[in-house]
Parts: structure tokens; C-alpha cells; sequence
């Protein structure tokens, strides 16, 4: 079977990429925020709504807050701990960045 291969490139060194997409998830959302600003985005059954734009303004809450309370975005773990939160706190949960598609 074929599979329809529009809008792949295969690179130099044999791995097929996607061309034309966004460079990451929260460019995405940014986007959809400044074209659709008042269009409800999340519903909570039995509860309240929010426009992409109130929360996009919660996200940068939340994150302003990680950012106080000492979190590095680059290493996604509290500053100065560079081996990550399992390494600081024994959790075990992870703390780096799941690689995400917007397709």
C-alpha cells in the first residue's frame, strides 16, 4: 500500500519531516488565541467555560508562578538542579518535555 507522502520531506539523512508545521505547541495555541480570542475553549460539564483568551491568561499564571517558585524552562525542573526533579525530590515523576505533533 502507498501512503499519500504530501507535505514530507526526507532529509539527507534519511528521516522524513513534515513541512509546514508550527515550531512548537504553544506557538500553535498563541495563534489561535490571537484569531480567536472570544470562541470558548474549554467546557467543564456542569461548571464554567473559558475563551482562549482567558486561558491563555490562567497558562501564564500558572506559569509565571512555576517561574517564582524557582522552575528552570529550560531543564523543566527547579533551579540549580540540573539532573532533574527525580534527582532533587526522589518523586520519580518526570519532569522534562514530552515531544509533541500538531499532526
Amino acid at each position: 500500500m502507498v501512503f499519500d507522502s504530501t507535505g514530507i520531506q526526507r532529509g539527507a539523512d534519511g528521516i522524513a519531516r513534515y513541512e509546514g508545521l508550527l515550531p512548537n505547541v504553544v506557538r500553535g495555541f498563541a495563534d489561535t488565541v490571537a484569531a480567536h480570542p472570544d470562541r470558548t475553549a474549554v467546557v467543564e460539564l456542569g461548571g464554567g467555560t473559558a475563551t482562549y483568551r482567558e486561558l491563555w491568561d490562567r497558562a501564564l499564571r500558572v506559569a509565571g508562578g512555576l517561574r517564582a517558585a524557582g522552575w528552570d524552562r529550560a531543564t523543566g525542573s527547579p533551579s540549580g538542579c540540573r539532573t532533574g526533579w527525580p534527582g532533587c525530590s526522589g518523586s520519580g515523576a518526570p519532569s522534562w518535555p514530552a515531544p509533541s505533533s500538531s499532526r
